[in-house]
């Protein structure tokens, strides 16, 4: 439930951040900030906790890739398993409730598949249409959605009784992004992107309440239906609202925090958001996004010979944020506060 008070504001991150640089560690101990090794540039990674393993699609969505980091020495080559797949999607979607199974979506066949996490078989199928190019999972509903490669639809299938969901249009474009929340009592999800960030919701879900601005990322609360972290231009902002209709609110801004550069990259955890710019990640309190620790890992690429063109992903572990590079074959690893 949304709260009444009114919250101001952060202002720009306060210089008592702690800022560490790349590799520094005490005798015995891991990096804070490290390279692993793959076999090719990674984008859109995720974490399955049972498995201590990251799963991730290659920059030419051609192949599945599942790299073990659970055992893998920072500075050296992780232990890759891939399987190639035809018509691939953008991402793969996973249950921390049933980690075995990951759904990728698959444009060309208007279908999701269901892959064992382990050997990247794929083990089921379901069909939602639109040409579905990126899914996210609503966990409470148990319902898989999808964004059209277009970003105008958005199709929904259950995963326990497989029956389709009305396509909603959401009229987006190809920048579109689709998240859906945690928690909540019906289907929903957010959709974000140039000119507004809206939350949908019902059984049917539909268009419930929105805000004009310019998304360039997006991570869901998970403690909230009512919470969203957008990514806009070189700031963080945390929007909280009345989603479901309970109070008939509109999505306020509850807190900014401006990082100083453009960020690239949005996730959220159990108590921080996490944040990542071309050189360093910042995490930062869940409700005031007051900042906590911000990693600098500039001097680590230029050390190590590395020239990322960007952040192309990243997920949270248990001990580490993980984060893929575009242009290199590496995974990026920050150990959390």
């Amino acid at each position: 439930m949304t709260s009444a008070r009114r919250h101001v504001p952060a202002l720009v991150a306060p210089a008592t951040a702690l800022v560490l640089l790349g590799g520094c560690a005490s005798a015995g101990s891991k990096p804070r900030v490290g390279l692993l090794r793959v076999d090719a540039p990674l984008q859109e990674p995720v974490w399955v906790p049972e498995e201590k393993v990251v799963l991730a699609l290659d920059e030419d969505r051609r192949q599945v890739v599942r790299v073990n980091v659970g055992e893998a020495t920072l500075g050296t080559r992780a232990l890759v398993h891939s399987v190639e797949l035809e018509d691939v999607g953008e991402n793969l979607a996973l249950s921390p409730e049933e980690p075995e199974l990951a759904f990728l979506p698959r444009p060309g066949s208007g279908r999701i598949s269901a892959l064992d996490t382990d050997s990247l078989r794929v083990v089921d199928s379901y069909n939602v249409g639109a040409s579905p190019t990126y899914a996210t999972l609503d966990m409470q509903s148990e319902v898989l959605f999808t964004l059209s490669r277009d970003g105008s639809t958005v199709s929904g299938v259950g995963i326990e009784t497989p029956e389709e969901i009305p396509d909603v249009d959401v009229g987006g474009g190809a920048e579109t992004l689709l998240e859906a929340p945690e928690k909540g009592l019906d289907p929903a999800f957010w959709i974000a992107g140039a000119g507004s960030v809206a939350f949908y919701g019902g059984d049917p879900p539909e268009r419930m309440i929105g805000r004009p601005m310019d998304a360039q990322d997006i991570a869901v609360d998970l403690a909230s239906s009512q919470r969203a972290y957008i990514a806009e231009a070189d700031r963080v902002v945390a929007l909280e609202g009345d989603p479901e209709r309970l109070l008939e609110g509109k999505l306020e801004v509850m807190a900014t925090r401006s990082l100083g550069e453009r960020v690239q990259h949005l996730t959220s955890g159990e108590l921080h958001v996490f944040a990542a710019t071309q050189d360093k990640l910042v995490a930062m309190r869940r409700e005031t996004l007051e900042p906590v620790e911000s990693v600098e890992f500039g001097p680590l690429f230029e050390r190590e010979g590395v020239s990322p063109s960007g952040i192309s992903g990243m997920t949270v572990g248990t001990e580490y944020v993980y984060l893929t590079l575009e242009g290199e074959p590496y995974v990026l690893s920050v150990k959390k506060p």
